[in-house]
């Protein structure tokens, strides 16, 4: 990606990486007509499944079991102050899971607003913005401490049971990811720049690269033992081509949009990657020695390279 980024760096704005979707789970009316400005945009209910817990026992002992089952869903659709438009579902029943979906593009969007940054959107992605390198320090410096207070605030704001299971239980919910995406636009000066190299890149994406090479892409290595598949995919769309690189329920993939070409990284499932590990007996997880040097790794490339390589293709 570096080599790329040098190579074309005259036909090349600038690069800006950062959350693209988040769904983030929280474990413990009819349509409005008028546009809205800012806040609840409107709700839908919708029968889904569900897991939830079912008194039994006999001779009066009584204990709670989980169970697999359906009920009401709402769906509650804000246009919010800092996170844009997003939506957060809750369960009706016990006990009570809420999910949050939010876009990282549309939370920079109010960032850039507030800090002086202009910029062009095509779909939910930046074409062009003004001042590249203070943008991707304001991405950097993302709080998720702060994110977990915003959705205690919305917990608040849609579970009616929030109190008395604090009371009960002694704590809240529990926010945990269960899907991100990890969007890099390169924003190209023109698309039919874009449109040159784009071909060549596709082609040795698809076959260039083998089933042994998903894993090195997803941090890991071949293993015999392995149950699942390793997918390169190649799909073309009316607004242009991607490649996929599929390893279980992750990926990553590049495709154009416009003048940008996305690479995205989508996590669903961080045991897969020897992230996190399960505690035996118990329902929690902690994160492996694996995990921790991703995670330093991550930490020394943005404060290191990122802005010089911004610089150099800006």
């Amino acid at each position: 990606m570096c080599k790329m980024i040098n190579q074309y760096a005259d036909k090349i704005k600038g690069q800006f990486s950062f959350f693209d979707r988040m769904i983030i789970n929280g474990y413990f009316h009819p349509l409005l007509s008028d546009p809205v400005d800012e806040g609840l945009i409107c709700v839908i209910k919708t029968l889904e499944s569900c897991r939830t817990a079912k008194v039994v026992g006999y001779e009066g002992k009584h204990f709670l079991k989980s169970s697999q089952t359906k009920c009401l869903h709402y769906y509650l659709y804000y246009l919010d102050r800092e996170f844009g438009f997003m939506f957060v579902k809750i369960q009706t029943w016990f006990p009570f899971n809420i999910q949050v979906y939010i876009n990282g593009r549309e939370l920079m969007k109010h960032v850039f607003d507030a800090n002086g940054i202009s910029y062009e959107c095509y779909d939910n992605s930046f074409t062009d913005i003004s001042d590249v390198a203070k943008a991707q320090k304001l991405a950097d410096k993302f709080d998720s401490k702060k994110l977990c207070r915003r959705l205690d605030v919305f917990a608040r704001s849609v579970s009616p049971f929030l109190d008395t299971v604090q009371k009960t239980f002694g704590q809240g919910y529990f926010w945990c990811v269960d899907q991100c995406e990890f969007a890099t636009d390169i924003m190209f000066k023109e698309r039919s720049f874009l449109e040159d190299i784009y071909p060549s890149l596709v082609g040795h994406a698809f076959y260039d690269f083998s089933c042994t090479d998903v894993f090195t892409f997803m941090g890991r290595k071949p293993d015999p033992r392995f149950q699942g598949e390793a997918v390169s995919d190649y799909k073309k769309r009316p607004i242009g081509c991607r490649v996929k690189f599929k390893l279980k329920s992750n990926s990553v993939k590049i495709y154009d949009k416009c003048s940008v070409l996305r690479i995205e990284t989508t996590l669903k499932k961080l045991r897969q990657h020897g992230l996190i590990k399960k505690v035996p007996h118990s329902r929690r997880y902690h994160v492996t020695s694996k995990g921790r040097r991703i995670m330093g790794a991550l930490i020394e490339l943005y404060h290191k390279d990122y802005p010089e390589l911004i610089a150099k293709a800006a």
